[in-house]
């Protein structure tokens, strides 16, 4: 009895066999994809980047080919020619009024909506607009401290280390400082506005609100004394260059980045992805660390940010999304990771190293993104607030002279 049913199962397992092979053979095959390109713009400097995370993308895409278009310059792509380009967070708002980026809150509520708590504070803000999101944010780019190791070491002086206030940063400048040869304990950079994370640092303020900004704040108090510190390191220490000794000292283009590649400034500020000379005309070819920003009262930085945008004239929308949300999902050579989860990744930190990785976590604790909002008052900063530190380190007037000069300097232009 046993052995018939057996027999009996035996023909039904064959017989289903059959069926589920013709069955099958009788359903049509899937489609093959057709084969797509997408372009995607990038700075030249980061191309061999995102080439090799084009060839990863292409093995679980074989249909999708990533055509690479890089330029020099700063960012200038454009949305007509290309289907996806890196841009910062100054742009979204001019292309957005162009009509040449796409929306992309559609794709973060289908695809990123449980990802959204893993990005990094007011970093998807500094990429939209009221309901709309216009990139994927994918770095940030801190203002942090580097300093000259081996100035340091030639001195058996301390490095600068996590957790250090203005009183150890004056130390460590001290400590390296030699102006009858041309070394300074510190220096500042072009475009590192280092005067304002200080005041910020100290409890002043430059704006009366950082996030919806609507006029400048000069001449408060902490400010003033913020800026008086920071003369004090160029009259009372000597541990900065004057606007005169900076010149004679660093003379030519290159100017301070000379000075730094030749081994003569202690510490210097500047954006981490500048680290190395990376995107200087000179290269350190020296022993260089970076740590955060010192605080005072408190801690803070500056910080901008970088972001994938998808052409309004892609044909190939969904296409571009997917490499996108590849792309953003790895880490950046240059720049810190947009997201909480790479930036804590043991991948981020066999990137860039243990140092960097340390300096970027600890910078973005305390970051304060420049967002479109207070790039508005770029030009107030460039003609009243930098031509009044200017005057107070050569002399020219006191810090309460020069700030209040400024504010009302800057209170015409806004026209209050």
């Amino acid at each position: 009895m046993i052995g018939a049913r057996m027999r009996n199962l035996s023909a039904f397992v064959v017989l289903f066999a059959v069926i589920l092979t013709g069955c099958c053979q009788s359903l049509p095959a899937a489609p093959t994809p057709e084969p797509v390109t997408i372009t995607f713009a990038c700075p030249f400097y980061d191309a061999g980047h995102y080439q090799a995370l084009a060839d990863e993308f292409s093995e679980t895409n074989p249909y999708v080919t990533v055509e690479l278009q890089s330029v020099r310059g700063n960012y200038q792509f454009d949305p007509q020619t290309v289907d996806v380009f890196v841009g910062t967070q100054f742009q979204g708002a001019e292309l957005q009024a162009r009509g040449d980026v796409l929306d992309l809150s559609p794709f973060f509520e289908y695809a990123l909506s449980s990802d959204l708590p893993d990005f990094q504070p007011g970093v998807i803000d500094a990429f939209g607009s009221e309901d709309a999101i216009w990139a994927v944010p994918f770095g940030i780019d801190p203002l942090v401290m580097y300093y000259n190791r081996d100035l340091f070491d030639a001195v058996g002086a301390a490095y600068p280390r996590r957790g250090w206030t203005w009183e150890d940063f004056l130390d460590a400048a001290l400590a390296v400082n030699d102006p009858d040869a041309s070394v300074f304990g510190y220096v500042s950079t072009p475009q590192s506005n280092d005067p304002l994370p200080f005041i910020y640092q100290h409890g002043g303020k430059i704006l009366d609100d950082l996030s919806e900004p609507t006029r400048t704040t000069f001449d408060d108090p902490l400010t003033i004394e913020a800026v008086a510190w920071y003369a004090d390191l160029a009259f009372e220490y000597n541990v900065i260059p004057t606007p005169e000794q900076q010149r004679r000292a660093f003379p030519g283009s290159s100017g301070v980045f000379y000075g730094i590649a030749q081994s003569r400034v202690g510490m210097w500020v500047g954006a981490l992805s500048e680290r190395g000379g990376f995107l200087q005309r000179q290269r350190w070819d020296l022993g260089w660390g970076v740590v955060a920003l010192p605080r005072d009262a408190r801690s803070m930085t500056l910080s901008t940010a970088e972001g994938y945008f998808i052409s309004s004239h892609t044909q190939h929308r969904e296409v571009c999304w997917r490499w996108i949300t590849f792309i953003s999902g790895q880490p950046h050579y240059r720049l810190v990771p947009a997201r909480r989860s790479l930036l804590l990744s043991e991948e981020y930190e066999e990137e860039v190293g243990g140092e960097v990785a340390m300096a970027a976590r600890d910078s973005l604790g305390n970051a304060v993104l420049v967002t479109p909002r207070l790039a508005a008052f770029g030009e107030i900063l460039e003609e009243a607030f930098l031509p009044a530190i200017e005057s107070v380190l050569k002399g020219d007037a006191t810090p309460e002279e020069a700030m209040i000069a400024a504010q009302g300097q800057a209170e015409i232009m806004l026209g209050q």
